[in-house]
């Protein structure tokens, strides 16, 4: 039986992450619904493999984008969450953490990625 991440939780790591790079007024939902429905999707069927877990909510809140902004970086830290949860180490500290997240969005900020990304697509 794994220790699954609560709604709180999932909520609570989308705002920290969205303070670290200052974008507080970015914090709230697009689909709050979605939110309930990937939790309940998660625990009904993924009870036997905590890396399948840990990607299903990884992948589930990229696809079903229930958060105004920081989808990406919340997928990847609730994925880590459970991971942590459920006695799994991690390779990073908070340090490094908050620092390759820092870069990151300032990174994507000044060259677009997003944009090159669909341009690439055509």
């Amino acid at each position: 039986m794994f220790n699954f991440v609560s709604r709180d939780e999932i909520i609570y790591i989308n705002e920290i992450s969205l303070e670290l790079t200052n974008e507080s007024d970015k914090i709230g939902f697009e689909n709050p619904g979605d939110l309930d429905f990937l939790i309940n999707f998660i625990e009904k069927n993924f009870r036997n493999d905590p890396f399948t877990t840990a990607l299903s909510y990884c992948i589930s809140i990229i696809v079903l984008h229930p958060f105004k902004n920081g989808n990406h970086r919340t997928s990847i830290l609730t994925a880590e969450h459970f991971l942590l949860k459920n006695n799994f180490n991690s390779f990073t500290t908070n340090k490094k953490d908050t620092a390759l997240e820092k870069w990151r969005v300032k990174y994507e900020k000044d060259h677009e990625i997003e944009w090159v990304f669909f341009v690439l697509l055509v």
